[in-house]
């Protein structure tokens, strides 16, 4: 779902399973049935599905999502009983969101309409039946770099850029050990 430039789909397809990639933008559904995916474009919550999956994928998309309670009810009839939903989204308890305040696109208004926490992110999935439900930080460091790059307004070296990563990567494995990293990847099953 959300599938953009269809990075997974095609990967999925090359390691010879069925896939079906959704997304709102015609253009990269048309490129990516050019390359034997099977696309379906337009807005999720419309989109007509024939059989059931084994895994669904949303990669940065929850996020951006007026009504996510009701793609969770779509997601729960879509999945096979012992399926599995992916999802990759920003950490609103992300611990030094203080300190980079609006130099982030965690928060990015008006794109980003929910961000979730780990404990929003559970209620939202075990309201619909959901009860296998693994949440877990990713190990990020980009937060850190993203805020020094919005700060320059992109004009920043590759040099600096290392040397800003270097500096922040304490920061980034304090708050992934500590499970307050900037973004969470959730794992959920029936």
């Amino acid at each position: 779902i959300g599938a953009g430039e269809g990075i997974y789909s095609q990967l999925f397809k090359k390691r010879g399973h069925n896939v079906v990639a959704t997304d709102i933008n015609k253009k990269s559904m048309s490129e990516l049935k050019d390359s034997g995916v099977s696309t379906k474009s337009g807005d999720f919550l419309k989109i007509k599905f024939k059989g059931k999956f084994d895994v669904i994928i949303m990669s940065h998309i929850i996020e951006h999502l007026y009504n996510p309670s009701r793609v969770v009810k779509k997601l729960r009839d879509l999945l096979n009983k012992n399926g599995i939903i992916y999802i990759k989204t920003p950490n609103s308890d992300f611990m030094f969101l203080n300190f980079i305040k609006s130099n982030t696109y965690l928060f990015d208004a008006p794109r980003h309409i929910n961000i979730f926490s780990k404990k929003s992110l559970n209620i939202l999935f075990e309201g619909e039946e959901f009860s296998n439900i693994d949440i877990r930080d990713q190990f990020v460091l980009n937060e850190f770099v993203n805020f020094y790059k919005i700060k320059l307004n992109n004009k920043i070296g590759k040099t600096k850029l290392g040397l800003i990563a270097i500096f922040f990567l304490p920061l980034a494995i304090i708050s992934y050990i500590l499970g307050k990293s900037s973004r969470m990847i959730a794992i959920i099953r029936r």
